[in-house]
């Protein structure tokens, strides 16, 4: 995925993604910070990410953070 698609894919996204992470933490500031961290370490490894698949990566991140959270609490 290009640098330039991906404030775009944020965008578009952003709410799915928290929505996503709040079910788990059932709190808003911990899914706003996860959230941060999510589009953190996905915007590090955006040269590996292919944009047909970014969402479900995307996703993927997001679940293992929240459960690693979730592990550390």
């Amino acid at each position: 995925m290009s640098h330039e698609h991906f404030e775009l894919f944020l965008k578009d996204n952003k709410h799915k993604i928290y929505g996503y992470l709040l079910r788990f933490v059932d709190n808003d500031d911990d899914a706003q910070d996860l959230l941060q961290d999510v589009f953190i370490a996905f915007y590090r490894k955006l040269d590996r990410i292919y944009p047909e698949t970014a969402i479900n990566y995307m996703y993927r991140m997001a679940h293992n953070m929240a459960l690693n959270w979730l592990n550390a609490t």
